[in-house]
């Protein structure tokens, strides 16, 4: 202020700027991942400046060894890179944290914290199958082929190799990276029967579970070996991983069983098993086949052939297997060859109150009761008593009129009876013979030894009946 001057009072105007430096660090936060066993280091940039305008200087720490800091102090501005090295050499798999601190005494916001997180993440190696297994039946040279998956089921850097220790493998790749399907080829050709092992071995260096060892099995398969076996007999046997293939059953091992038959010839053949599901082939003299049975009716892992009759004479072939592939165990084989029952014994003619009817005799019932005793080879069979009756005069057709219920044969000889009628009155005469379920019959026997033409029994049903036996006479009185 000037009194009496001109422009006075004059104003200044002042200002006065007062800064609220704050530090700023840009990223807030390091995150990393590496491989264990990985040894090279990792670097991150941290850019170190000031906010809020004016100047400041700054200070930065860390705690942790595997951490180190490119520089620890500055000012700002300008703005300061610090280089922060991360280093996993020596670091187990897992999660590992520090945390980069920057202080500042004019700073507003000091302390200042930078988290920092490295991962170690290891590889985990796995391999499936973790088993390959082969059979090649005997003469087949064809290559096999089995795929193997390699697979990293951690984390990190995954890399392997594969090799194997046997001539008759061969793998489509030797090494890789990632996740990856190689094929392992076995070739049977050359090699003698019997069982071989080698080893696939994939090894992922620094995985979790390296190496893995996949054992590999080659069975060649030994030619069938052939054996006899007599009709009425039973066999035990085993199939093993060594036995042959089987001809017919695919992926199955067999036995083999050779029997001789006659043109006509009947045979029931029966495989039993504890632990494997029966299957049995019968095969002629050149491998064609003529029946085949899984299961027997009701039963369970027992397989049948009942009653077949053979379509000539020749040499048959049992092929003793399985339903399921690869099964193996013990069994028991039988073969029964079926044969007609035996002929009718002890054959006669009766009346109903049992008393005989003499050949060529007269009754005056219209009913005969016909007896005889009936047997069968088989025991395992049933067996009846049948007959023919036909009118005097008429020729026999070889069909029963009148049969008797079964009987098990297992019983022997076993007297049986057939209560036939009505007859018109007339001449008869009459064969018998004996069957059996399966409708093998013996011959046909004639009653009586008596010709043809005359009657073996005379149906009068008007004739008296026979007189009775005289009273015996009183006691004292003779006669």
């Amino acid at each position: 202020t000037a009194p009496g001057a001109a422009g006075s009072p004059a104003t200044v105007p002042v200002t006065l700027t007062v800064f609220v430096p704050g530090i700023a660090v840009t990223p807030s936060f390091l995150e990393d991942t590496a491989s264990f066993g990985e040894t090279a280091p990792i670097f991150d940039t941290l850019t170190v400046g000031i906010s809020g305008g004016g100047a400041l200087t700054w200070t930065a720490t860390k705690s942790r060894p595997w951490v180190s800091l490119s520089q620890t102090a500055g000012a700002a501005p300008p703005n300061a890179p610090v280089i922060v090295t991360l280093s996993p050499a020596g670091l187990a798999a897992g999660t590992y944290k520090d945390t980069v601190v920057f202080r500042s005494p004019q700073a507003t916001n000091s302390p200042l914290k930078i988290p920092v997180e490295l991962d170690v993440v290891r590889a985990t190696l796995t391999v499936s199958p973790a088993a390959i297994s082969d059979a090649v039946p005997p003469g087949d040279d064809q290559k096999r082929m089995h795929p193997l998956v390699i697979t990293n089921g951690g984390g990190g850097a995954f890399a392997w190799t594969a090799s194997d220790d046997a001539p008759w493998i061969t793998l489509s790749a030797t090494f890789g990276t990632g996740n990856d399907t190689i094929t392992v080829t076995v070739d049977p050709n050359g090699q003698p029967a019997g069982t071989h092992t080698g080893h696939v071995t994939v090894t992922a260096p620094g995985a979790n579970g390296s190496p893995v060892t996949v054992p590999v099995t080659l069975t060649i398969q030994a030619p069938c070996q052939v054996s006899t076996i007599q009709p009425d007999a039973q066999v035990n046997g085993s199939l093993t991983a060594n036995d042959c293939g089987a001809p017919h059953r695919p992926g199955s091992h067999a036995d083999l069983y050779t029997f001789d038959a006659d043109n006509g010839d009947a045979f029931s053949i029966r495989m039993t098993a504890p632990s494997l599901n029966s299957y049995l082939i019968l095969t002629d003299d050149a491998g064609n086949v003529l029946t085949q049975n899984d299961e027997c009716p009701g039963e369970s892992r027992t397989a049948c052939i009942r009653n077949y009759t053979v379509p000539g004479a020749g040499t048959y072939t049992i092929e003793a297997t399985t339903s399921g592939a690869g099964e193996t165990g013990n069994y028991t084989l039988s073969i029964v060859h079926e044969l007609p029952p035996s002929a009718p014994q002890s054959l006669g003619q009766f009346k109903k109150d049992g008393s005989a009817l003499p050949i060529g005799g007269t009754t005056n019932e219209n009913t005969v009761v016909f007896k005889g005793t009936v047997s069968d080879p088989n025991s395992s069979d049933s067996v009846r008593l049948e007959i023919e009756v036909e009118p005097l005069g008429s020729p026999f057709t070889g069909s029963s009129t009148h049969h008797s219920p079964y009987i098990a044969a297992s019983r022997g000889n076993v007297a049986v009876s057939i209560t036939a009628g009505p007859f018109d009155d007339a001449g008869y005469h009459w064969q018998a013979r004996s069957c059996d379920k399966t409708n093998r019959c013996s011959a046909w026997l004639t009653y009586g030894g008596n010709a043809e033409t005359a009657a073996d029994f005379t149906v009068n049903t008007a004739a008296p009946p026979p007189p009775p036996a005289p009273a015996p006479p009183p006691q004292g009185v003779s006669q």
